[in-house]
């Protein structure tokens, strides 16, 4: 036997304007009655939104969900209506329910020192979720032009040295997400970029020269939702990882910038005319990031570099070395440290965290062919430093 449930006997949503893209909460109580008759243990509701303010057209934004959940709201502001309806597990949705009006407000404005910039053609929204700390570009701007850049582009400016690491959170739509270093925001500036749509081919693409063609290629990785882009000196380097973790060389390239760069995550459609919206998380940057205004601006979440604290001076011995390293760190250092290696070409052979609080490490370099090297050091609230030393 199967029941038509009634409709809730309440149903509650935000008090308050939603920013769009951002999350409402929402509860719901079972119909009157079902308490007493033991129904509401076994009780899900269906939460229908319009699909665009006022249309009258509704979808289904959360089925067989709990009393007391938080919903995606639409990235375009307005006020919209919300149905929701109750269902016994053994029975019917019910044929009644309760409307509420949700008012939508436009995005929330990005976290110092983030921008948004539309690079050469096409539209861009840029958002940010404070609660979840995650960003959202929503463009229809292609990215196949040889000749030109065309993507929505969330950036800061980074003097000198740096990284990014960014997880791609979701695509929603024809889209591909992923992280670049650009000279200017020019369409034909010089550039180097990783993108991914979350399937296992990375794209990766980069333009030596302004206005010259920008040279693309493919790559496969495993998961490759992570995804980190590094300069140093004239050299970009470009990892993957499918946790956050351990991260795996893609590829690098030689293209002498400027000294003050964009550095920042981008996205772009692949299908003309079709919107894609996507979001990243875990944003981290380190290096020589200028910050706006006053410094007192919402981070987001964002780790930067610690400008107030006196820089560490490594350095290793001997040089030239033969079978083993020794790295001082400048001083007695606290903070997370990783160690990476690398060969004359700039590709990592071999990389490290050290178990602090440290003040000095070895490092086995019997293994190694003779020639030249880098040991790069990155401690969190520190620029990252290069040490060369050559192998004997």
């Amino acid at each position: 036997v199967f029941y038509t449930c009634p409709a809730p006997a309440s149903a509650t949503g935000p008090a308050t304007v939603v920013a769009a893209g951002t999350n409402g909460h929402f509860t719901a109580t079972p119909p009157l009655g079902s308490v007493e008759g033991g129904w509401a243990n076994d009780m899900v509701y269906h939460y229908e939104m319009e699909t665009e303010a006022g249309s009258g057209i509704y979808e289904m934004a959360c089925e067989d969900c709990s009393g007391d959940v938080d919903i995606a709201m639409p990235n375009q502001p307005g006020v919209y209506r919300m149905r929701v309806r109750a269902e016994y597990t053994a029975g019917f949705p019910s044929r009644g329910f309760i409307e509420l009006i949700v008012k939508v407000g436009g995005p929330e404005g990005l976290p110092s020192p983030w921008t948004g910039t539309t690079v050469g053609e096409g539209s861009g929204e840029y958002s940010y979720n404070a609660s979840a700390e995650a960003f959202s570009i929503r463009t229809d701007a292609t990215n196949y032009d040889l000749a030109a850049d065309n993507f929505g582009f969330i950036h800061t400016e980074l003097c000198g040295d740096g990284e990014l690491v960014v997880k791609v959170e979701s695509i929603n739509g024809p889209g591909y997400g992923g992280v670049t270093v650009r000279e200017t925001n020019a369409p034909t500036a010089r550039e180097a970029a990783l993108f991914s749509n979350l399937s296992p081919i990375l794209r990766w693409e980069h333009r030596d020269r302004p206005g010259g063609a920008k040279q693309v290629r493919t790559f496969n990785a495993l998961f490759p939702s992570w995804l980190k882009i590094q300069r140093w000196g004239d050299w970009i380097f470009a990892y993957s990882s499918p946790d956050g973790i351990r991260f795996y060389y893609v590829n690098a390239v030689n293209i002498p910038m400027n000294g003050c760069v964009n550095l920042g995550f981008g996205a772009y459609s692949y299908v003309p005319g079709v919107d894609a919206t996507v979001v990243f998380s875990n944003v981290s940057i380190t290096g020589g990031v200028a910050l706006s205004g006053g410094g007192g601006g919402n981070s987001g979440g964002v780790q930067q570099a610690n400008t107030e604290s006196l820089p560490l001076e490594p350095s290793l011995f001997p040089n030239p070395a033969t079978d083993q390293i020794t790295i001082r760190l400048g001083g007695l250092t606290e903070q997370p440290t990783s160690l990476r290696l690398r060969n004359n070409l700039g590709q990592l052979i071999e990389q490290s965290r050290l178990e602090v609080p440290a003040e000095r490490t070895e490092w086995n370099v019997s293994g190694l062919n003779p020639g030249l090297y880098f040991m790069e050091i990155t401690t969190e609230g520190q620029p990252p430093k290069v040490l060369r030393f050559m192998k004997k």
